[in-house]
């Protein structure tokens, strides 16, 4: 690791929401960077001092409070409609964050201080370098995308300092408006946000929480007493209580039918394994079928045991070997990244 990043990293670990479970990751330099680099050169806007002095002097300003080195980051805007911002990282020691010409149009300084912040603190988290390798299709990445994106706003509202400001920006990139249209008060958006109960429906399949999530997320870690205080410890265990709020609010708005899809596929897994172990034993005891009954149901005893009977003897193993098979591959396609762990542990759950 970059010896000038140290500190920033380890910052950014502290306040890591515990939902996002990735490990940090170090990747070489490479040529993969300059690559990057060499096309924003050509084709976007390089924030500097001479060209773009309030951008500038809002990206100075969050390095500073990151604690981020200068040279680590270069900056661009790009012509676009799109309301959009961008972190590239082909290495662990440097980066580069992209702002649309739409997003910098509808923020003040201190909103663009937040997304910055929240830029970097996807390249401070390696998440880029996480994103890259995983599978971009698997009902764990989108669970783990959600679980970053509230780990980087925590970094943006540290880079701008200020729950306002930040809840702002939230809604400004997700509505498109400017501060012609948003002439509200903040704080009574976030009591209206708090007296919220119904559960509104998301997809799975998105990479972001929605607004009400993130903004509830921000609101109580700003609440937290090492960031009211103005610390920068953060000591281990310190957010545990917070974090289990933010993730009953991820379950209860996505993330819940996703795990219990996942829950479903492990158990299923564990019920042909156990199912393997009974033929293998070479009979189904009375013992055997109450510990079945105990961890999977009485209905799936009674189903298992039709089953037993409609196989014949001979094939038993064989039809019983290609279910484990098949639902390995069912788990492993939604969770392919801590398959290999999973499969371990529920082979050691499974009966005997």
């Amino acid at each position: 690791m970059d010896s000038d990043l140290f500190a920033a990293r380890e910052f950014a670990q502290r306040v890591r929401f515990s939902g996002d479970k990735c490990s940090d990751v170090y990747v070489e330099e490479s040529e993969k960077s300059s690559f990057f680099k060499d096309a924003f050169y050509c084709n976007e806007l390089c924030l500097t001092e001479e060209v773009t002095p309030a951008l500038f002097g809002g990206l100075v300003e969050v390095l500073d409070r990151l604690a981020i080195p200068s040279n680590a980051v270069e900056a661009f805007v790009y012509a676009s409609p799109e309301i959009n911002a961008q972190c590239y990282a082909a290495d662990s020691a440097k980066c580069v964050i992209r702002f649309s010409s739409a997003l910098i149009d509808i923020l003040n300084n201190a909103e663009f201080q937040f997304v910055v912040g929240h830029e970097l603190g996807h390249f401070l988290l390696s998440h880029s370098f996480l994103n890259e390798n995983g599978d971009r299709s698997s009902a764990e990445f989108y669970i783990q995308q959600r679980a970053q994106e509230i780990s980087a706003d925590r970094m943006g509202l540290i880079a701008c300092a200020s729950i306002d400001v930040s809840i702002k920006a939230l809604l400004k990139t997700i509505s498109g408006l400017n501060d012609r249209h948003l002439k509200f008060n903040v704080g009574g958006f976030l009591s209206q946000l708090k007296k919220t109960s119904k559960a509104v429906g998301q997809s799975h399949q998105s990479t972001h929480p929605s607004i009400l999530v993130r903004s509830r997320a921000l609101l109580w870690f700003s609440m937290n007493e090492e960031y009211t205080c103005n610390s920068n410890n953060y000591p281990e265990g310190s957010l545990i209580k917070l974090d289990n709020k933010i993730a009953d609010d991820l379950e209860k708005y996505v993330d819940g039918s996703v795990r219990k899809m996942i829950d479903e596929s492990k158990n299923k897994l564990s019920m042909w394994i156990s199912a393997l172990s009974v033929i293998n034993a070479g009979k189904f005891s009375k013992e055997s079928q109450k510990q079945f009954q105990e961890v999977y149901g009485e209905d799936k005893l009674q189903s298992m045991l039709v089953f037993f009977s409609s196989v014949g003897a001979n094939d038993l193993s064989d039809v019983v070997s290609v279910k484990v098979e098949e639902a390995k591959l069912e788990l492993q396609e939604l969770i392919p990244n801590s398959f290999k762990y999973e499969l371990k542990l529920i082979k050691s759950e499974s009966l005997r």
